[in-house]
């Protein structure tokens, strides 16, 4: 599915907590550090707290499973993908070099991917800048983060004996702020693309959250797209209408409101604002009936 170049989609969006949130750093050899750090790299800007691209795709990916399988039992538990991803065993002739072809995969492994087969969806990770802008006003923003960094003091309670078990310990959480970060959809299928907004929307509303120790009330974010940026090249962009189209023939396309911008080996649709919200209820329209009727191919 990526030896030719068919579409792309860029998401950009923004993150703002809406609470406490901690994204745990691995353990640090500094004693003035707290005892649970948030995750921080170096940028030309200086250290600055970031949330990893894969954070939120584990969370995103888990939040697909558990809701998509409510209506296509066949989704599987990406912890035991050998035994539960459909046609594993019914496929085993059609493998090639001992992997399975994208079709033989849930719909979930189809879009975040497994140890079979490449992700359609990737994300960047999100720093507290948007990307084209100076040092000098990263630097700004780093600084104006940084005053959204509390240190939280947490004990581990006995339920038995209703004592202190282990601590106190610190946590430190930032609960303000905004980081910016951009999705990319390769080779992907319209459903998939409306399936990222789809969760993106199951994120902003907390009905799951982002991070650690979210069963106290951390992890509630606000995520809202910015703009999509869609490139079409080959056949997909052939055709003179403004519509996206799906790769490997597939007859389902969207017809949109956004003239295609030319591009040397394609054509590009831009999607702000009043288009993005129109160009996102049509994308969400079709990943529902897309799982209206589990049993279609995909």
């Amino acid at each position: 599915m990526f030896k030719e170049l068919a579409n792309l989609a860029r998401l950009s969006f923004t993150l703002t907590p809406r609470g406490p949130i901690l994204i745990k750093a691995g353990e640090s050899l500094d004693p003035t550090e707290p005892d649970m750090a948030f995750v921080r790299l170096w940028t030309p800007a200086g250290r600055t707290v970031c949330i990893p691209g894969s954070s939120l795709k584990g969370v995103v990916r888990s939040a697909a499973e558990a809701l998509l399988r409510t209506v296509d039992p066949t989704i599987c538990d990406g912890s035991r993908a050998q035994t539960l991803c459909p046609g594993k065993e019914e496929n085993e002739s059609r493998k090639v070099n001992g992997k399975l072809p994208y079709d033989a995969h849930c719909r979930v492994c189809q879009t975040f991917g497994s140890t079979e087969l490449a992700s359609r969806v990737r994300f960047s990770d999100l720093l507290p800048w948007p990307p084209d802008v100076t040092v000098e006003e990263q630097v700004r923003a780093r600084e104006e983060i940084e005053r959204y960094i509390n240190v939280r003091m947490n004990v581990s309670i006995d339920r038995r004996k209703s004592a202190v078990a282990q601590g106190p310990f610190e946590m430190e959480t930032l609960s303000g702020g905004t980081l910016y970060g951009e999705g990319l959809l390769h080779n992907y299928r319209l459903w998939q693309a409306g399936l990222i907004f789809f969760l993106f929307d199951q994120l902003d509303q907390g009905l799951f959250r982002l991070g650690f120790a979210k069963s106290r009330g951390l992890g509630r974010v606000r995520l809202q797209a910015t703009e999509l940026v869609v490139d079409q090249f080959g056949p997909l962009a052939q055709g003179g209408r403004p519509v996206l189209r799906e790769p490997d023939g597939s007859p389902r396309e969207l017809p949109v409101d956004v003239q295609p911008i030319d591009q040397p080996l394609g054509q590009r649709f831009i999607f702000k604002e009043e288009s993005l919200s129109r160009v996102k209820r049509e994308l969400l329209r079709i990943t529902v009936e897309e799982f209206e009727s589990p049993a279609n191919p995909t």
